[in-house]
């Protein structure tokens, strides 16, 4: 995989959707859940990670995930987990250092199995990269792939058929996108509008779909997407909620359908689901005591697996499988 290395300043633009400030939703995941079995305190998972600063996590296969934070010393670190355990558990390898001074929370990708790439903002402001082919035996440098992030916004990555999308909040707070086709070809960083206040998440459903989620100047949710390998884009639409200041989302698709996953002002654990009918589970909290932005995969058509940073700076993890989510568990110890 080839990178162009050129700083590329994300230009200001005057383009704000006058809507992402001006519709207050109606929709609130603020309020505190309404059953005591929605309450559930995280278990201790490991050492503290920076404030604000959230993990990041992808699955090269049903059987595996690799978790990502930015460590206390600021740089990446990598975990990778298989499930191999007597009772079919995951089970974890130990924490490897993978270099770089972070200044946000880390994306990753897996595009194929032995394919990982993470995504940071670096000292500098701009978006870096780097990567492994062969199951993280061997990783690429660091590779500046430009753009001026705002601060405390890192980038999110999403891969699909063809090739994959970075997206970045610019210092103009709109959405900008730079891609990758599989062919070897880029289109440049490009202004997708809105006035945005978090890092965003997006997801690829299907060949030729990309969807885009981020936390509006009204604090709620808002979206947009594209069928068409991005050439073109929806309006921004809100989806609703109220997230915690200094959070942004994470989406996880699934056969059937996507999940999105927020922090509430309760800094709960809330999750908003779309089904491939058209159906939509609407908010409802998952618990917790959060304080950064959530990471979220799917490994499989009915597992997703949700990892976050606790109030006191470790790191906490939440499964769903066989239709029921589980308790919060431990499952390792930190960098």
């Amino acid at each position: 995989m080839k990178h162009k290395r050129s700083i590329i300043s994300l230009a200001l633009v005057s383009i704000m959707l006058v809507s992402l400030c001006a519709v207050v939703s109606t929709t609130s995941v603020s309020a505190a859940p309404n059953s005591s079995t929605n309450v559930q305190t995280p278990a201790l998972v490991g050492n503290p990670i920076p404030a604000g600063s959230g993990p990041a996590v992808c699955a090269q296969d049903a059987n595996s995930l690799d978790l990502f934070v930015r460590g206390a010393d600021n740089q990446l670190w990598w975990r990778h987990g298989a499930v191999n355990g007597p009772n079919g558990e995951m089970v974890w390898q130990n924490w490897v250092p993978l270099g770089g001074i972070l200044t946000s929370s880390p994306a990753a990708i897996s595009r194929a199995a032995g394919t990982l790439e993470v995504f940071v903002r670096g000292t500098n402001g701009a978006c870096y990269s780097k990567w492994t082919t062969d199951y993280g035996g061997t990783w690429s440098g660091w590779a500046n792939l430009g753009g001026v992030l705002l601060a405390g916004t890192g980038p999110a990555a999403s891969a699909r058929e063809g090739g994959f999308d970075v997206f970045v909040i610019g210092t103009d707070h709109a959405l900008w996108q730079k891609t990758w086709t599989s062919s070897g070809g880029t289109v440049n960083w490009r202004s997708l509008g809105g006035y945005l206040t978090s890092s965003p998440a997006a997801i690829s459903r299907y060949a030729a779909a990309i969807e885009v989620f981020a936390r509006g100047g009204n604090g709620a949710l808002w979206s947009r997407y594209s069928t068409d390998n991005g050439a073109s884009w929806s309006n921004w639409g809100s989806l609703g909620g109220k997230l915690l200041d200094g959070t942004g989302p994470a989406v996880s698709a699934r056969e059937g359908g996507f999940d999105v996953f927020v922090i509430g002002t309760d800094h709960a654990l809330w999750q908003k689901t779309w089904t491939s009918s058209g159906g939509t589970v609407d908010w409802h909290s998952l618990g917790g005591y959060l304080t950064s932005s959530p990471a979220a995969t799917s490994r499989s058509s009915n597992t997703i697996d949700v990892f976050v940073r606790g109030g006191n700076g470790l790191i906490y993890w939440k499964e769903y499988s066989n239709s029921a989510w589980g308790g919060w568990s431990p499952g390792m110890q930190g960098p």
